[in-house]
């Protein structure tokens, strides 16, 4: 009998400061499955998720199953002057690929 992995009891909420440690863990697990190698340094924004997201006025959400991150979504306000109305950056915990970046 096969193991049952899938995420169950899942709840998708506005990100809040706590989640910080968790969110950043799984964006930085994803970009290193799908780059190889994280250089830290090139993701500042990681370090003050509220900071750099939610008080610049974009919308930063979580995927919460059992009181862990498992997902993010940052969807971010673009200037439309640069022909751009925003785009979003995902990460999920799942045996598909976990990270994308697509404009919208």
């Amino acid at each position: 009998m096969e193991a049952d992995n899938r995420i169950t009891d899942i709840r998708i909420r506005l990100f809040e400061p706590e989640d910080q440690a968790g969110a950043r863990r799984l964006i930085n697990e994803g970009l290193g499955e799908h780059f190889g190698y994280v250089d830290e340094s090139q993701n500042p924004d990681l370090d003050d998720i509220h900071n750099c997201y939610v008080e610049a006025g974009n919308t930063f959400l979580v995927t919460v199953s059992g009181g862990t991150v498992v997902g993010t979504v940052a969807l971010l306000s673009e200037n439309e002057t640069a022909g751009k109305t925003g785009a979003y950056v995902s990460s999920f915990v799942l045996e598909t690929p976990r990270y994308s970046h697509r404009p919208l």
